[in-house]
């Protein structure tokens, strides 16, 4: 049966008529199942209300994400990764790396308090361009970037917001700032040491004062491996003419932001392998074993490392990374110009491993690989030696883009 007002207006389901003329309408929230009412004076305006309550309903913003801020939403989104790393699913010191990011960068911001149902993907890309102005590398907003997207899906999925507002806003700000650093001559992708630089730093390393580092940064610039695969050697993983790589030490951030060591398997599957030693590798060895030196520490629980520092601690990537940065200063000193980049790296000699490779024309990445391409990085090449040794390098070298090109060609 039809219901009417007081002025003979048809009243919808939910709506009636208070005994002072304003009215009312009542509904159920779908989160809680409680009852809820709005009130107006008009009719007219009452439907508005109605309006506004069923275009809510539809956006899927219910009581619960109406008031969970982003940093709410990632704490939940990490105790749920918690279980996937207690079931193996994902690595832990990933997850930690996640949460020592979004502490630094994310947590207490505007975007951070900003609750999910409100997220735009303005307010994020704004973000990330503050980030950037800040001095932030373009590397480093893209993995704050990998928690944040999941986080949005999460409150999707819960119901919190309709859209994935994060999708695109990283792509856009990358977009930017590289075209500004191309224009500007700068260029934030680990790079290669050219044939001169290279001459330039091993005969650097020649001076007494490296004797200490000189076999460890040979070592790396002959073998590929990663800094965090070479620190977590033990004896039983050299051999005379080949290195198993089969796990890896990092020293990180925790969640908390205090610095620990990290232990685990290499950073892929494929990355478990045999590593065939070159002459050069092998003397480096050879120079390393001359020195006598004795890891005492065991980090992790990890007895005997290979390699460490010269008081005997264990090695990490921060300490070969300031050593190469004392030689850099002191080749270029001596040449009075920079004939060693300043910015070197760990990673410039694995990518310098393979472009080097290429260049003396090393026919096994070519022969057996498989180039792609990607976006706007440099070629790379992509190979498995002996089912074990795997390459993917960018190509920085002139003489490695020119062998690109003709093979290509």
């Amino acid at each position: 049966m039809d219901r009417h007002d007081s002025r003979g207006r048809k009243l919808s389901k939910g709506e009636y008529e208070r005994k002072d003329g304003s009215y009312g309408y009542r509904y159920i929230d779908e989160e809680t199942g409680d009852a809820r009412w709005a009130y107006a004076q008009s009719l007219a305006a009452l439907r508005k209300k109605e309006k506004a309550v069923e275009k809510r309903a539809e956006k899927g913003v219910v009581r619960k994400g109406s008031t969970t801020s982003l940093d709410q939403a990632f704490d939940l989104w990490v105790e749920k990764r918690r279980v996937d790393v207690a079931s193996n699913l994902h690595r832990g010191h990933t997850l930690d790396n996640y949460i020592y990011l979004w502490n630094t960068e994310v947590r207490r911001s505007r975007l951070g308090r900003c609750k999910v149902s409100k997220l735009t993907k303005e307010l994020i890309e704004e973000h990330y361009k503050s980030m950037r102005a800040a001095g932030v590398s373009i590397g480093t907003i893209e993995t704050v970037h990998t928690p944040l997207s999941q986080v949005v899906k999460f409150a999707q999925t819960n119901g919190w917001c309709k859209t994935d507002v994060s999708r695109g806003a990283c792509a856009a700000v990358s977009k930017q700032a590289r075209e500004r650093d191309e224009a500007e001559g700068k260029d934030e992708h680990p790079k290669c040491l050219e044939n001169e630089e290279k001459a330039a730093l091993l005969d650097e390393l020649k001076d007494p004062r490296w004797r200490h580092w000189a076999p460890i940064v040979k070592l790396l610039l002959h073998t590929g491996l990663r800094a965090s695969e070479l620190c977590g050697l033990l004896p039983d993983d050299v051999g005379e003419d080949s290195i198993w790589v089969r796990r890896s030490l990092g020293y990180k951030h925790d969640e908390y932001g205090h610095m620990r060591f990290v232990d685990g398997p290499p950073k892929t599957a494929k990355s478990r392998r045999e590593l065939l030693l070159t002459d050069d590798a092998k003397n480096d060895l050879e120079e390393w074993r001359s020195l006598g030196l004795r890891c005492e520490a065991t980090p992790c629980g990890l007895v005997g490392l290979v390699f460490c520092t010269p008081r005997g601690c264990a090695l990490t990537y921060a300490a070969i990374n300031k050593q190469l940065h004392a030689i850099a200063r002191s080749a270029n000193k001596k040449a009075g110009r920079e004939v060693v980049p300043e910015g070197l790296t760990c990673h410039w000699m694995r990518h310098s491993f393979i472009t080097n490779a290429i260049d003396a024309g090393v026919p096994a990445p070519l022969s057996l690989g498989t180039w792609v391409t990607t976006g706007p990085r440099l070629p790379c090449v992509s190979t498995t030696r002996a089912g074990a040794l795997v390459w993917r390098t960018p190509l920085r070298s002139s003489t490695a883009r020119a062998t690109y090109e003709a093979r290509r060609g």
